[in-house]
């Protein structure tokens, strides 16, 4: 009824059955990952003790590490649900290293996007990846509880960026696994780097995500930076006789 649905709005209704959570959800019209979202807030408030335990500081596993140890020659990085950049290797350290972003001691993709002044140069399509990084923190907790680290994050950026107060108010939900940066990079210019965004095993939401070029040029030019530093002793030269 009309007033079964102004309950709800107004909170004054707090334990909806599943068919009815189920009937809005189609209603609504909403999508996979909004559907996930809310059905996870549904259990959070129903049975907090059911849910995983996200206030503790997740852990990469040692296979993760040698894993991206593994990738020589492809930017790989390990992020929690906050996006905060636990692990990376050597290729992902020469393409961000010159941008700043891992200047700081636990880097943070989201709080650097909406933090950081250099991040409006990095990325090329500014706007569009500030609304996926609220995207994907709605997704992974954003209204969970005050007890997690997103709540902090969440109330830093409401209280430093007009932009992300904007966004974060629109509600969208949903984690983009695929897709394509385009990033004015300052050594090597224009990138475009396809990613993918894996979930891991280990506890805490973690994701690994790689690069690979998404053209020929920019295929050149990520070999060209991640290129081994020449050593600059001379050739040997054989002469006859």
């Amino acid at each position: 009824s009309v007033d079964y649905l102004v309950r709800l709005e107004q909170g004054r209704e707090t334990s909806p059955s599943t068919s009815v959570v189920r009937a809005l959800a189609d209603a609504l019209g909403l999508g996979h990952d909004e559907l996930v979202h809310m059905y996870g807030l549904v259990a959070r408030h129903e049975k907090p003790e059911m849910c995983p335990n996200l206030t503790a500081v997740p852990v990469v596993a040692d296979e993760t590490r040698a894993l991206l140890d593994r990738l020589p020659g492809t930017p790989a990085f390990v992020i929690d649900a906050i996006t905060t950049v636990l692990a990376w290797n050597d290729a992902y350290d020469t393409l961000m290293r010159p941008t700043g972003l891992l200047e700081a001691e636990a880097p943070n993709l989201t709080r650097f996007t909406f933090r950081d002044e250099r991040a409006r140069t990095l990325y090329r399509d500014w706007e569009s990846i500030a609304r996926e990084q609220v995207g994907n923190l709605r997704t992974h907790g954003g209204d969970a509880g005050e007890e997690l680290p997103s709540q902090a994050l969440v109330s830093e950026l409401t209280t430093s960026s007009p932009e992300f107060v904007r966004f974060w108010s629109e509600y969208a939900v949903g984690e983009k696994r695929t897709g394509v940066k385009a990033l004015a990079h300052p050594t090597v210019g224009d990138l475009d780097l396809a990613f993918t965004a894996l979930g891991l095993p280990e506890p805490g939401k973690l994701r690994m995500v790689t690069y690979l070029p998404a053209d020929e040029e920019s295929a050149v030019k990520l070999d060209r930076l991640l290129a081994p530093p020449r050593t600059g002793r001379p050739l040997l030269r054989v002469v006859d006789g």
